[in-house]
């Protein structure tokens, strides 16, 4: 396909035809009850993805990218190098290096079996989950690798972390999730921590594509490092005591 001049390669298994959810939540008419029952749904979903992604046997020669401790907050991490993100200014840069090594300390203590860590798609953010008839349906794999499946959670839920209704949708999809699957230990603080990580991943990511970065999303993102961190880290080292 040609995009924007450019050519692009485009994957389809199947044809789901409806709207994104990221769309419907944003419809004015849509009820409490509606948005609980859909991010339900998502818990379910993800249980039978993380069912069947820490069951499968990987076939010989399988690779796929890492979101591990060392893809996340290593020196190359997956989604670039956010440290050194050009919006930054230089003592941003060296908090953010500082927060880096400290969060890479705390992700490493994370369980790496298979209960906890798998492939996960990594990207499940409502503009990647699609509204059809008889359900919802998830897209946009390009992103899905090895991972802990609470950073699943924490794509689907932070972008509604300051919403009224955030308690709602977070326990909703904890409900559906709990009906297929066991929810991962201690999950409220390591749900807050992986926020972070997630913030601090999509800085990265803004850095290496300034033609998105028109809104000024880099400074959003670094206001919630700037107010949260320090309270999410401790949090989370706390509740393991």
């Amino acid at each position: 396909a040609q995009i924007g001049g450019e050519k692009r390669l485009v994957g389809l298994a199947r044809w789901v035809r409806g709207t994104t959810l990221a769309a419907q939540l944003g419809g004015k008419s849509i009820s409490k009850q509606d948005r609980a029952n859909w991010f339900k749904e998502i818990g379910q979903l993800l249980a039978v993805l993380h069912n069947h992604a820490s069951r499968w046997q990987l076939p010989t020669g399988f690779t796929r990218h890492s979101l591990d401790e060392f893809g996340l907050m290593g020196n190359d991490p997956f989604w670039g190098r956010f440290w050194e993100s050009p919006e930054l200014s230089s003592r941003e840069q060296n908090f953010l290096f500082d927060l880096k090594e400290q969060l890479f300390v705390q992700l490493s203590m994370l369980p790496h079996d298979a209960q906890n860590f798998s492939l996960i798609h990594a990207d499940l953010h409502p503009a990647n989950v699609v509204k059809h008839a008889s359900g919802l349906h998830i897209i946009d794999f390009d992103d899905a690798g090895f991972g802990w499946h609470v950073y699943d959670f924490a794509v689907a839920l932070l972008h509604f972390e300051e919403d009224a209704d955030f308690v709602l949708l977070r326990d909703a999809l904890f409900e559906g999730y709990s009906h297929l699957r066991q929810l991962p230990h201690n999950l409220e603080p390591t749900l807050r921590l992986f926020f972070l990580v997630r913030v601090l991943a999509h800085i990265g990511w803004l850095a290496s594509r300034p033609d998105v970065n028109v809104h000024g999303q880099t400074k959003y993102d670094m206001q919630f490092v700037n107010e949260r961190a320090t309270s999410i880290l401790e949090h989370f080292i706390s509740s393991k005591r």
